[in-house]
Order: C-alpha cells, then structure tokens, then sequence
C-alpha cells in the first residue's frame, strides 16, 4: 500500500510541474543578418484566414520580441489563405496585455487582407503597421515553421 501511496505522488508532483518552454533558432539568417526565434509555448493562433504568431529577433546585442498576423498560412503550409476576412484577429491566450493591444492595432487597419500581399507578416511598429516579406532564409524558415503548427 505504501508503494502504490508513493508512486501516486510520485506521479502527481512529476504531471504538475510546469512544462519546460524551447526557444527554437534558425540558422538561417534574414537579409541583415539577424537571427529569429519562436518558442514551443506560444503556440500561433488561427482564424478567419489569419494566424497570429509570437517571435523573437536578435542583432547583434539587442533582441525584441513581436508579435506576427499573417494570411500566408493554408493547411499547413506557406500559402495565402483566400478565405481571409475582415473580422477581429485572434487574440492568443499567451497575449499579454502589450500583445493585445499590438494585435487590436494591425486589426484596425483599413483593408488589412490587402495590407500585405507577398509571403510575409505584418507587424504593429509604432505608429504604422509594417510588412516583414518572408523574403530571406530566416524570414522564411520562421513562416515554414509557423504554418507548420496550424493546420
């Protein structure tokens, strides 16, 4: 009894501890040489034709997080998906509150689905909402393994 006592907790204390987030980097470089990143706990989101996505940038010795909405992902793979439409974008359960509000801004741009129209993302800069075209290894390596996780 003392056996079955200790492995059932055991087993509780090892299924409760908090999973372990992977920062993943690609090798592959974008066209100024910096170096992108996603993490296995900030799963993209998709809806309407749109998938907002969490990834990481460093140059050099500065390094920023963003967020990415995209209609360039179709089953799985990097492909505009025409169904896209003007509702609200998803809004990721990861999102801080930042991230929402990033996310509420490049939802709010006029004609968003015509916004972008090469392979890319957009991302909320500020005062304007700017298309990062997947254009480079690393750009495109990120939105392979992005459009990769929704499906």
């Amino acid at each position: 009894m003392k056996k079955i006592s200790l492995l059932t907790l055991f087993l509780s204390l090892l299924t409760s501890a908090p999973v372990i987030a992977r920062t993943i980097r690609f090798k592959e470089k974008t066209n100024d040489g910096s170096t992108l990143m996603i993490y296995t706990n900030y799963e993209p989101v998709r809806q309407s034709g749109w998938t907002v996505f969490k990834y990481g940038i460093r140059k050099g010795n500065t390094y920023r997080e963003n967020i990415g909405v995209t209609p360039y992902c179709s089953i799985g793979k990097i492909k505009r998906d025409e169904t896209v439409a003007f509702l609200q974008l998803p809004i990721p359960g990861w999102a801080t509150p930042e991230e929402v509000r990033h996310i509420r801004e490049i939802s709010h741009t006029e004609n968003l689905s015509e916004t972008i129209k090469v392979e890319g993302w957009l991302v909320d800069a500020g005062p304007t909402i700017n298309v990062i075209a997947a254009d480079s290894p690393g750009s495109k390596a990120v939105l392979e393994s992005v459009c990769s996780l929704v499906k």
